[in-house]
C-alpha cells in the first residue's frame, strides 16, 4: 500500500505515461541514490521503504563503482525514460518527496548521505 502511495505520487507527473513508468521511475531513482551510499546507511534507508524496495532490487542494475554528481544523475533518469533536464530534475524531486512523506526521511538528510547536496535537486 505504501509502495503504492509512492508511485501514485509519481504518476500525477504530466510527462509520466502510466503507472509502470512511474513505478520504474522510482525503483530507478532509489537505485542510484543507495547505489551511491555507503552499504549500512543503504541499509538503514532501504530497511524503512515499503516492499518490494528492497536494497537488493533497488540496486540491481544501478550498482555502480563510482559514485555520480547530481548532474550525472539528472542526465543519467533522463536517459532512462527519455526525459530532459528539467523532467528529470522534476521527475527525481517528486520520487524523493514521495518517499519522504512514506518513510519519513529528510530527503534533504538522504541526498547527503547519498554524495548529493543541496537538498531538493536543482535548489542552490
Amino acid at each position: 500500500m505504501e509502495h503504492d502511495s509512492i508511485v501514485d505520487q509519481v504518476n500525477t507527473l504530466d510527462f509520466i505515461t502510466d503507472r509502470d513508468m512511474a513505478d520504474a521511475a522510482t525503483k530507478a531513482v532509489l537505485g542510484i541514490i543507495t547505489s551511491n551510499m555507503k552499504e549500512d546507511e543503504a541499509r538503514e534507508f532501504t530497511a524503512k521503504l515499503p516492499a518490494p524496495l528492497t536494497l537488493e532490487r533497488l540496486r540491481g542494475h544501478q550498482e555502480r563503482v563510482e559514485h555520480i554528481n547530481v548532474y550525472e544523475f539528472i542526465i543519467e533518469i533522463g536517459n532512462q525514460f527519455k526525459l530532459n533536464n528539467e523532467q528529470s530534475r522534476l521527475l527525481i524531486n517528486k520520487v524523493l518527496e514521495a518517499t519522504e512523506k512514506v518513510t519519513g526521511v529528510s530527503t534533504r538528510r538522504l541526498t547527503i548521505e547519498s554524495g548529493f547536496t543541496g537538498g531538493r535537486l536543482g535548489e542552490t
